[in-house]
């Protein structure tokens, strides 16, 4: 996830708004923890909208899917349905079991490491869009103050990855 609100969310889900350096900063993750993400200067008439959305793990690829709904036959939770001829998983009701994986028969079911070269080209174009907002377009010392920050962000949430798989290692090795 990428922002730089300072805010976090609410566990529901609630939209959060606030002024940073006089631009309206409009965010909301979704339970699935995509996050739509508006700015817009004050001045301007129509918002800055940057959108950032990966899905979870797992996920499907609708190119490999043939919609045969052996998944969702035997998904323990009911969090796969079918749109379209293709199945699609409701991330926020997903367990993250496995069983969608290894019933497949066509490898439509994918992990979200696949996904990384995807994620890094969505994190550049999100914060080229911010760099490109009429607030940073012009003034290179803001649009270093900024990638300074967004550097600190994700430096952040790589220490947050690897504490949690610390942590996910604890819990596999207790007895």
């Amino acid at each position: 996830m990428v922002r730089d609100t300072g805010h976090l969310p609410d566990r529901d889900g609630i939209d959060h708004a606030h002024q940073l350096h006089g631009i309206d900063v409009i965010t909301c993750i979704d339970f699935d923890y995509s996050e739509v993400i508006e700015i817009k200067s004050n001045d301007a008439q129509e918002p800055t909208e940057l959108k950032k959305e990966v899905p979870s793990m797992p996920w499907i690829k609708k190119e490999l899917c043939i919609g045969c709904g052996i998944c969702i036959d035997e998904c323990s939770v009911g969090a796969i349905s079918m749109e379209d001829n293709n199945a699609v998983i409701e991330d926020n009701e997903c367990i993250r079991c496995g069983v969608c994986h290894d019933v497949c028969p066509h490898d439509a079911v994918r992990h979200d490491g696949e996904r990384i070269p995807e994620e890094v080209q969505l994190n550049m174009q999100w914060v080229t869009g911010l760099l490109h907002h009429e607030y940073y377009a012009h003034d290179r010392k803001k649009q270093g103050q900024l990638i300074e920050r967004l550097q600190r962000h994700f430096a952040k949430n790589k220490v947050v990855a690897e504490k949690t798989i610390e942590q996910l290692g604890v819990l596999q090795n207790r007895p």
